[in-house]
């Protein structure tokens, strides 16, 4: 038995260019996005807020964390959690968890429209990002349902090119090391090859936040024309971090480094209380630019995302393991005829999810909530896809005026399957629907 939704965006934008670059400074450059529309645009030609930051802005931050990255941008905050990586957001919207935001990875979501996380930017190469770009507001008709209040977008880097490899060595506050590096090479007249490498370690500010990252970006460009290329992107990334509680009131802020929080008794108990992140995605993007009123681009990806953690937030501390997987195709063509410029284009995603939550000790709380019985609370799979077509059609009717409006259509399914026993777990508080 399977359950459909249905759902569209539509949207609706006036522009009024006005470019920087003017006959009285001929080596200004206009700022350039590809986030708004997928393609290489001007800001100050975009009628949305984009924020970019470029590789040289990027490596002087030296982020250890997203919001060293993201935070000096306007109107952006980050905010990051007791395990370290995890982290909130807060653009066009109060500091929240909520699924309002779209993370990319190189233009591509990092995780799946049917199964968000308020985490999803640790599944992102933030450590060694090129750049990065944030579309504030909502996304274009390019963008599913997660794009309400924001898109975040990182970038992997071109490489060094004929600069050669770099080496990259950080120490900070508090244990805080950083080793890696980038190359490029050419494999033949039609071919480059880019490699980029981190692994970051912290102890950590206070006790139990050590942590441990790992990075990895092969970007593979080849030439299959003068008009036409391919671009693979394999990128990986791995987070070993330990959790803290929460520390209560001001002076434990200031003082009481060593406290972990109200999570003590429980590591007592023998038990691990970590967030593990893992995530890869093997993504090839074909462009094709040969026809003299269109351009095509199709990317097909295979994506890979794990999150295990410990619910420190739950009086009872439950640990769930989450794992899903992806298959999908992003294809849009861009076509200008006179003053239309029209983006057709659909999304299609296949993902299996599977989430086990469980208690590690018979938990009995003290004055609320209800006793926690050790064992599987939830196990369950769920299939899913995601088909959504959209267009999005501009008109310039003058040289310094355009009028553009999109439309997009988001049809999803999926497929539950619950593998322990439906109805109320031993008497707690959570709950098991069945199969459906």
């Amino acid at each position: 038995m399977a359950l459909y939704s249905l759902s569209y965006v539509m949207g609706m934008a006036i522009c009024l260019p006005i470019h920087a670059e003017t006959a009285g400074s001929p080596g200004l450059s206009p700022v350039i996005s590809v986030t708004a529309t997928r393609s290489r645009e001007a800001v100050t030609d975009i009628a949305a807020s984009v924020n970019t930051k470029g590789g040289d802005e990027v490596k002087i931050d030296a982020p250890a964390v997203q919001k060293d990255l993201l935070n000096s941008l306007a109107g952006v905050r980050i905010t990051q959690t007791g395990s370290t990586i995890g982290h909130m957001t807060g653009i066009r919207m109060p500091v929240n968890t909520g699924p309002y935001y779209l993370f990319l990875q190189d233009s591509v979501p990092v995780q799946s429209s049917g199964f968000f996380n308020h985490n999803g930017l640790a599944y992102t190469n933030y450590l060694s990002a090129g750049s990065t770009e944030v579309l504030k507001g909502a996304g274009t008709a390019l963008y599913g349902s997660d794009a309400v209040a924001a898109t975040v977008n990182m970038l992997s880097s071109d490489a060094p090119g004929d600069k050669g490899p770099e080496v990259l060595a950080d120490l900070g506050s508090d244990g805080l090391w950083r080793v890696g590096g980038q190359a490029r090479s050419g494999l033949g007249e039609m071919t480059d090859i880019g490699l980029n490498v981190v692994h970051q370690h912290s102890d950590g500010w206070r006790e139990h936040t050590n942590s441990d990252r790992d990075e990895v970006t092969v970007r593979l460009d080849h030439m299959l024309s003068d008009d036409s290329s391919l671009k693979t992107v394999l990128a990986y990334n791995r987070t070993d971090a330990e959790m803290a509680g929460s520390l209560i009131g001001q002076a434990a802020l200031e003082g009481d480094r060593r406290s972990v929080g109200d999570i003590a008794q429980t590591l007592d108990r023998g038990v691990e209380i970590k967030r593990k992140f893992d995530f890869a995605r093997l993504s090839t993007e074909w462009v094709d630019e040969s026809h003299p009123d269109y351009d095509t681009s199709v990317i097909a990806y295979l994506r890979s995302n794990r999150n295990r953690y410990t619910a420190t937030w739950e009086p009872s501390l439950p640990q769930n393991d989450s794992k899903t997987y992806s298959l999908g195709v992003l294809a849009k063509a861009d076509v200008h005829h006179g003053s239309w410029h029209a983006i057709p284009g659909i999304d299609l995603e296949w993902t299996r999810d599977d989430e086990h939550y469980r208690q590690a000790f018979d938990f009995v709380p003290t004055g609320y909530g209800s006793p926690v019985a050790k064992g599987d609370i939830y196990d369950y799979r769920v299939n899913y896809h995601a088909i959504a077509p959209y267009a999005r059609i501009e008109y310039k009717p003058t040289a310094r005026l355009v009028v553009g409006g999109g439309l997009r259509y988001d049809f999803n399914g999926f497929d539950y399957t619950n593998r322990a026993q439906d109805g109320q777990y031993d008497g707690s508080s959570f709950f098991r629907p069945d199969s459906g």
